[in-house]
């Protein structure tokens, strides 16, 4: 497992960062967990990452909705999608899928499949 000694220091850049911090902490973030190792994923999870995410999803500029959105979908899986939903998150996927442009509505919708996928939400 690659080691991850920033895990921390980026979950509290998501949030307490500016607006830049915390996009440039979720993309590291999501790099981290799109690696598919479940112990570093399960790193992520542990050090807190799906709340900030989530208000990410919710309040970021429609840059970091996408980084956060990508990166909700690299942790999803069939406990961390019930975790993801209970943390608020469907609201501003529907929102983005409403309102934002064709990149963004992908990734939301891969979202959504993804977590409908694993728990039947």
């Amino acid at each position: 497992m690659a080691q991850t000694p920033h895990i921390p220091s980026l979950v509290k850049a998501l949030w307490e960062g500016s607006g830049v911090a915390k996009m440039e902490a979720a993309q590291v973030l999501g790099f981290l967990a799109s690696d598919g190792i479940e112990e570093q994923t399960a790193l992520l999870v542990d050090a807190g990452v799906l709340l900030p995410m989530v208000i990410l999803l919710k309040d970021g500029s429609t840059d970091a909705k996408l980084v956060a959105a990508s990166t909700l979908g690299f942790v999803a899986d069939e406990q961390r999608s019930a975790q993801i939903v209970s943390a608020g998150a469907l609201p501003p996927l529907f929102e983005m899928l409403r309102e934002a442009s064709e990149p963004t509505n992908m990734r939301s919708a891969q979202l959504l499949v993804s977590m409908q996928a694993c728990c039947r939400c």
